[in-house]
């Protein structure tokens, strides 16, 4: 505390806590990752700090996708939607592409593939599709795109661990 208060500063108490990160019990929040220790599945009592993509960056990023999918929208180009959506997306997984993201990179991918589906169909006035029941299995693409949309979502930059062009 000596060091903090020759500097002038001091700790906020609301943003300061002690964790518990031995076996895995509890893990904390620190610059958009969580950081959480989880044992080796292959050396068993082995434990290791691993770190992922906060749900407070999920969130973030979910909302960056919404606003730029969202009805608002529908009258520009789906080439411009899709160049806003790489700019977001490669920053986003430049920045959380070390750790272990790949779940939450799997979901971000449904998300967009879901939110351009729905503005699809939006900007082509037909109902969406996104109803009870019209996705036959979890995580499957919808078949409701046309072939111009789906050239540009093959240009749309992937967070599975695809190159982004």
């Amino acid at each position: 505390m000596s060091i903090l208060s020759r500097l002038g500063l001091q700790l906020n108490p609301d943003k300061t806590g002690i964790v518990w990160l031995t076996h895995g019990n509890q893990g904390f929040d620190f610059l958009g990752f969580h950081l959480h220790k989880v044992e080796s599945w292959r050396w068993r009592g082995k434990w290791y700090l691993q770190r992922w993509p906060s749900r407070a960056a999920l969130v973030a990023v979910r909302a960056d996708i919404k606003a730029m999918t969202e009805p608002s929208q529908v009258g520009r180009s789906l080439d411009a939607v899709v160049g806003d959506l790489n700019r977001t997306l490669r920053g986003w997984h430049g920045y959380f592409r070390h750790g272990s993201s790949s779940k939450a990179f799997s979901r971000i991918n449904e998300y967009v593939h879901l939110r351009l589906a729905t503005y699809m169909s939006r900007k082509h006035g037909r109902k969406a599709w996104a109803g009870p029941g019209a996705m036959t299995t979890p995580g499957s693409r919808p078949q409701a795109f046309t072939a111009y949309a789906e050239h540009c979502i093959r240009e749309l930059c992937m967070l599975s661990g695809e190159r982004c062009r």
